[in-house]
């Protein structure tokens, strides 16, 4: 099989993997716009353009609020992500402390315990601390990601030493490494930090359902359930709804992306 042949084959399997992953989304966002398109019975059917559905949502629902606190949440939740844990994976990564591979392995084997097994005790510890249905609740537990660390600790590995040698040799303190050449040189993890986890917390319904269980600190994917749940006979109503969960997401992948770009960390290293 020559080179072409396979790269043909490669390119067919990735184009119907893809039109599997949008088809869904095309009939969603046909539903939202076209009432005369049932839900669960026709996909083609006669086209009849409208947003009654997004103004229905927009006028007999909260749905400002629900958007306010999906941001807040998201946004905060993300830079204490990129805060704590790439800290953490610097200072596994470069900090030789006492204690530092056990810690290191402790964060490899908590990545293995899924995420299920946590809700009762966390949500014993919040109710102690009087946290349910507040911000701190939904924002303070789920400031740091193990498998960010673990993230960001395997791409500051590939970071050539010479270049905080050369820092040392220019006076920076531990800080200023950090600040002046780890960082910029980990845009790229940075940034696929920060899609991971904005889209983790955005579209996440499980914890917010359990711990923001007032109306009013509902999240988006909270809100819109409770909303499928009164009035799931109007199923275009609900994609429309889908939709406006759906575009921030992709409008902060298409801002964040264009900053995702290949860094070549050995400039400046002469072998």
């Amino acid at each position: 099989m020559n080179d072409t042949l396979k790269k043909t084959i490669f390119n067919l399997i990735i184009l119907i993997i893809s039109i599997i992953a949008v088809v869904p989304f095309i009939w969603s966002l046909l539903a939202s716009i076209n009432p005369n398109m049932v839900m669960d019975r026709e996909f083609f059917s006669p086209f009849n353009f409208t947003f009654s559905n997004y103004k229905y949502i927009l006028m007999e629902f909260p749905y400002s609020r629900w958007f306010l606190n999906s941001v807040i949440v998201s946004v905060f939740v993300c830079l204490g992500n990129l805060i704590i844990n790439t800290m953490a994976g610097y200072s596994l990564a470069r900090l030789n402390f006492k204690g530092s591979k056990f810690i290191l392995w402790l964060t490899i084997s908590l990545m293995m315990i899924p995420s299920q097994v946590l809700l009762a005790p966390t949500y014993i510890v919040l109710t102690k601390l009087n946290w349910i249905a507040t911000y701190k609740g939904l924002i303070i537990p789920f400031l740091f990601n193990l498998f960010n660390i673990f993230l960001v600790y395997q791409f500051l590995l590939d970071i050539p030493k010479d270049l905080e040698e050369a820092g040392e040799i220019d006076g920076l303190n531990p800080i200023g490494i950090f600040l002046n050449i780890i960082i910029p040189l980990s845009v790229p993890i940075l940034i696929t930090q920060s899609i991971l986890s904005f889209t983790n917390n955005w579209n996440s319904y499980l914890w917010p359902s359990l711990i923001g269980n007032v109306e009013n600190y509902y999240t988006l994917p909270v809100g819109l359930n409770s909303f499928y749940g009164v009035y799931y006979q109007d199923g275009n109503s609900v994609q429309a709804g889908v939709m406006l969960l759906t575009l921030p997401v992709i409008i902060f992948y298409i801002i964040a992306q264009k900053f995702l770009k290949s860094n070549d960390i050995t400039t400046g290293i002469k072998a």
